[in-house]
């Protein structure tokens, strides 16, 4: 993504173009730290657009839709690495939330005060669970 880029996606959203984001995460988690995201772009696209762009990712409410389709979001459960938009979005939806976090990440700092149903640090804690349960 460059300059050019950012020029061309404001010129054709001012000329009437949808401006549709999959998410507006300003960063994403790396054992470095905060690392800029796709909402850092979409950020500056509103700003050079003066537009608002139609998200339609997590925690927005037409992903979880989507992918619930006609079940009980009750009976789902969300797993996701950030507060702000995986569990946040969950829990608008009415579903169960897990935290995905590495053993070697700091937890994140966010203005939330979502929390998570659990925090695990690997999907397959959830698989040896399940298999301790079955026995």
């Amino acid at each position: 993504m460059s300059y050019p880029h950012i020029k061309r996606a404001a010129r054709l959203i001012r000329q009437g173009a949808r401006f549709v984001a999959t998410n507006d995460d300003p960063t994403f988690p790396t054992p470095e730290g905060p690392a800029p995201a796709t909402g850092t772009i979409v950020a500056a696209v509103r700003a050079a657009s003066g537009t608002a762009p139609h998200v339609v990712g997590k925690p927005h409410p037409a992903m979880f839709e989507a992918a619930l389709g006609d079940r009980d979001p009750a009976a789902a459960v969300m797993v996701g690495d950030r507060l702000d938009t995986d569990i946040r979005g969950a829990r608008r939806m009415g579903m169960s939330a897990l935290l995905l976090r590495r053993e070697d990440e700091q937890p994140q700092h966010c203005e939330t005060e979502v929390t998570p149903d659990r925090v695990i640090t690997s999907l397959s804690d959830l698989l040896n669970e399940s298999v301790r349960h079955d026995a």
